[in-house]
């Protein structure tokens, strides 16, 4: 079921700032990039939550090749899959039009921190077909882009084990839509070392990317922006 996280300030803050902006932006975006903190910590929004735009800015387009503002990032920290379904009910894309829609979300579902309840692997990749079927109902047109959840923790922790499982799941999502329209990317193999470990370089907490975890992220995703056009 979709839920509000509209009770913590900065996540109020963040969902009405990125109203706001999609009322007014000035070149309708052709590319959004919908998640929690791994899209969040990349794509930044003026300020708003825990990060600073004045250093993921930077950053993203520097991995993204300087591409300017042909592209929007709502990442929210801490998301589950049921707050992007709010997110998406609530309007965040309802006032642009996209081309392409990249979505990374469920680590979070399958990781215990704090309160937030806890979904197994099936019941993330459900909330994901619900979160798929919202966007293509308001963006009929858009193509989507849906990405693996990156690898988790330890080779052999029950985070990346689960999230493996997601992923397989997920992977069979593009057969149900025969339009073509949603296509899936797992580049997980790519954050991992010979040993099956996660190098520290490219992701220091073993679960965020570094600059150099999300130039991996940038240098995979390259074919499908350019495909829309995003330069």
């Amino acid at each position: 079921e979709p839920v509000s996280r509209m009770d913590v300030p900065w996540w109020k803050a963040r969902h009405e700032y990125v109203l706001a902006e999609s009322k007014t932006w000035r070149s309708n975006p052709k590319v959004v990039f919908l998640g929690d903190s791994i899209t969040h910590n990349w794509t930044g929004r003026s300020s708003i939550g825990e990060l600073d735009d004045s250093l993921t800015l930077p950053r993203w387009k520097q991995a993204m090749g300087g591409f300017g503002w042909n592209a929007m990032g709502f990442g929210y920290g801490g998301d589950q899959t049921q707050h992007l379904l709010w997110r998406l009910q609530n309007g965040e894309i309802a006032r642009i039009a996209p081309e392409l829609v990249v979505v990374m979300i469920g680590v979070n579902n399958v990781w215990p921190a704090g309160n937030r309840p806890i979904s197994t692997p099936e019941e993330t990749v459900s909330a994901i077909r619900q979160i798929l079927a919202e966007i293509r109902r308001q963006q009929p047109k858009a193509k989507i882009l849906l990405m693996g959840v990156l690898p988790a923790h330890g080779k052999g922790s029950k985070i990346r084990h689960e999230v493996e499982r997601i992923n397989r799941l997920l992977a069979r999502i593009p057969s149900y839509e025969p339009d073509g329209k949603i296509r899936f990317l797992d580049i997980g193999e790519r954050y991992l070392g010979a040993n099956g470990e996660i190098p520290r370089a490219l992701m220091p907490d073993l679960v965020h990317p570094s600059d150099a975890g999300y130039a991996i992220w940038a240098k995979a995703i390259r074919p499908y922006l350019e495909e829309v056009g995003v330069k």
